[in-house]
């Protein structure tokens, strides 16, 4: 059974604990998507390389991690993936950030 400190939370309680300053928001759009918008202080890691790169972003298995998509598909899928590879202190924004 797999453990997870996080869980589904809403945009505004991401917003809330990004004060946090070692805590990673992962945006899983495309680079397109990424350029006309993103959230301030987030890296783009696209959901069509998420497995591959996530170890090279993410080395410590407890970092808090935040992940946002447009509408909350793509996010879920990349948490899901996370919790699989043993992360445990995963979020996904439900509903995503909506089209910017």
């Amino acid at each position: 059974m797999r453990k997870n400190k996080g869980g589904v939370i809403s945009l505004q309680e991401a917003m809330r604990m990004l004060s946090d300053k070692n805590t990673l928001l992962i945006d899983v759009r495309s680079k397109e998507e990424f350029k006309k918008f993103h959230l301030r202080g987030s890296i783009n890691i696209p959901i069509e390389n998420f497995q591959i790169l996530t170890p090279r972003y993410i080395k410590n298995k407890g970092q808090r991690v935040i992940i946002y998509c447009s509408s909350g598909v793509r996010s879920l899928a990349a948490y899901e993936l996370l919790l699989d590879l043993g992360y445990y202190n995963v979020y996904d924004v439900y509903g995503g950030i909506g089209e910017a």
